[in-house]
Parts: C-alpha cells; sequence; structure tokens
C-alpha cells in the first residue's frame, strides 16, 4: 500500500532536504542584493516555506496511514453484507497516488498564491534574482499545499462515501475505538494539515506588519484574505464534514433503539395490579436501564477530547506561527550579521 503514494506529491521526506537545503543557499544567496531590513524577511519568507518540501510528504504519509489504520475498524461500526467496508474504503485513497486534476488544482493554487505574494511584497524588491528566486519557491512551496487541500478534501469524500454506503447499518457506542475512532482519525490528520499551514504563516508577521500594532493590519493583508484564513476555513471545514453523514446515520440508529425499547417497555407496563410480578419488574428495569443508555448514546462520530483539541490546536497554530515568526526573525537577523 505504501507504495502506491510514492508521487509528486508524497515522495519520501529525505529526497525534500536536499531541495530545501539548496532552497536555503539559493535564498541566502538572494538574500545578499537586498538591503539589510528587506534581506531579513526576504529570508524568512524564503527559509520557512522552504520547510514544506519535507514537512508536507511526512504530513501526506502520515495520514494515510491513519486513514488505513481506521479502515482497518470499520466492519466493527458499519454492518454492511454486500460491501466489504475495508476494501471499499481504501479503494477510495487511491488519489494519494495523484491524477492530473490534482496537479491541475495544484498548479493553480501555486499561481494564485505566487501572484499575491509577489503583489503584495516581492514586487517592492529591485533585485529580479531575488523576485524570480522567490516566486519559485513560493510556487512550488504552494503547489505542494493545494495538492495536499485536494488530498484532504478528497479524503473527507471517501469518509462521507463510506458513511452512506447503500445497504449499510452504523453501530453505535459509547467508546472511542467504534464510530467515535471517526472523530480521532481526522484530528490527527487535520493537526497534520495545521501544523504544516503553521510553517506558511511564518512570514506573514514580518512581512505584512508594517510598522503598526493593531491585529487588523495583518488580518487585512492580501495573503491573510487570500490564503490564510481560506487554508483554515477549509482544513475546520472538511473536519465537520467528513462527519455529517456519519452523523445522521449515528440519529437514525439511536432513534429506532429509543423507539424500540419504548415499544417494549410500552408492551411490559402491567394493566392491572395483580399482574405485577417479581420476574416482570425485572424485565422493565432491564429494559429501562437499557433505555437510558440508548439516549445517552453519542449522535456524533467524535469524542469531546478530539473536538476541544481540534479548536485549541488551530488557536495554538495562529499562536505558534507568530512566536516562530519572531524565532526566525532572530535567526535570520544574525546569521545576516555574522555574514555582512
Amino acid at each position: 500500500m505504501e507504495s502506491k503514494i510514492s508521487t509528486i506529491l508524497a515522495y519520501h521526506p529525505l529526497f525534500g532536504l536536499p531541495v530545501m537545503v539548496i532552497c536555503f543557499v539559493g535564498a541566502a544567496a538572494a538574500g545578499r542584493t537586498l538591503d539589510h531590513e528587506n534581506s531579513a524577511s526576504y529570508l524568512v519568507l524564503c527559509w520557512s516555506l522552504s520547510a514544506a518540501f519535507v514537512a508536507i510528504p511526512l504530513a501526506i504519509r502520515f495520514c494515510y496511514r491513519q486513514l488505513v489504520e481506521w479502515s482497518r475498524g470499520l466492519k466493527h461500526f458499519i454492518i454492511c453484507d454486500t460491501e466489504d467496508v475495508e476494501k471499499y474504503f481504501v479503494e477510495r485513497l487511491r488519489f494519494f497516488r495523484g491524477s492530473s486534476t490534482m496537479y491541475v488544482i495544484a498548479t493553480g493554487f501555486g499561481i494564485v498564491a505566487s501572484v499575491i505574494v509577489y503583489v503584495s511584497v516581492l514586487r517592492e524588491y529591485e533585485s529580479k534574482y531575488a523576485i524570480c528566486f522567490g516566486i519559485a519557491i513560493v510556487f512550488w512551496s504552494e503547489f505542494l499545499a493545494g495538492a495536499s487541500l485536494y488530498c484532504l478534501f478528497f479524503a473527507t469524500r471517501a469518509i462521507r462515501k463510506v458513511a452512506m454506503l447503500p445497504g449499510s447499518e452504523v453501530r453505535v457506542e459509547a467508546h472511542q475505538f467504534g464510530v467515535l475512532s471517526t472523530g480521532t482519525v481526522l484530528f490527527k490528520c487535520g493537526l497534520a494539515a495545521i501544523a504544516v499551514w503553521t510553517f506558511y504563516q511564518i512570514p506573514i508577521v514580518p512581512n505584512y506588519l508594517k510598522g503598526g500594532s493593531e491585529s487588523w493590519a495583518i488580518a487585512v493583508t492580501p495573503p491573510v484574505v487570500g490564503l490564510t484564513i481560506p487554508t483554515l476555513g477549509v482544513v475546520l471545514g472538511l473536519f465537520i464534514a467528513a462527519q455529517i453523514p456519519l452523523h445522521r446515520r449515528m440519529i437514525d440508529t439511536k432513534r429506532r433503539e429509543i423507539r424500540r425499547l419504548e415499544s417494549m417497555l410500552a408492551q411490559l407496563r402491567p394493566e392491572r395490579a395483580e399482574d405485577i410480578s417479581d420476574d416482570l419488574m425485572k424485565k422493565i428495569t432491564f429494559v429501562t436501564e437499557r433505555l437510558k443508555e440508548a439516549q445517552a448514546l453519542p449522535e456524533w462520530p467524535f469524542t469531546k477530547p478530539a473536538a476541544f483539541y481540534t479548536g485549541l490546536s488551530s488557536v495554538l497554530s495562529v499562536i505558534g506561527s507568530a512566536g516562530l515568526s519572531k524565532v526566525f526573525q532572530g535567526i535570520v537577523t544574525a546569521w545576516i550579521s555574522t555574514t555582512a
């Protein structure tokens, strides 16, 4: 299964190291053609985006393995007599092998990002070498980001399809190893996506906050409006969208079980006092307890910790990117001072 994702998107992460090193060296050479202030922001931009050549294949392989691992437990909570649910789901992960549609979308994403960054930052530089090299890094890193979002979208689609498999039933249980494992695997994949997303946000603070302290000064810049907010919105939106079909199936299962138990309870209730017996009361108590358990069954395929940590990771990624940008600035400033 692993060989099926050895494409331009999910090459072995070690293959990305030489590319990242080349980008680091090339950006350092290009940065020397700029003045001190522009050189610092330029290097933060290029070096942080160069990390995508290693971070994205790592994230893609991690997500693929998590989804395959999750598929092994599907038969325990999606019951279907006509399909092998594990095989059905894994077959729908073939988009990880790449496709012309994926590369067209990724190319479009890279072009749009390159235009936004050029208009916002790079066109101010006088060095054509710095501009061209910066555009190349932005394009290829955003190309990988676009392909990753494509995979995230189709992973969501695959989960939705297996949840709506014709002739299937969803078994609802309160433990985390059944249907609630869906939220856990989505949290892990979303965390990987947000971790990569954080690297893309590192250049924002030093590049686009032009001396002001107002938070809106960052929020209204083209890169944030055109790239940051939509990307984070897509990641969080897909986390919810993937679970809606299972949510509906879980409600249907819960409703049927409650109605079945209520019907049993209605049949057991005695109409006359002389019909009451110890055996009958035991049956009523048993069914009543089962009814309470059915009423307490979850309606969404995630645990509360998974939902909480998904939201928390989104907030921390914003804070982390701001902190990391300062770290990058410090490293870049120190490097420029030592090489000046």
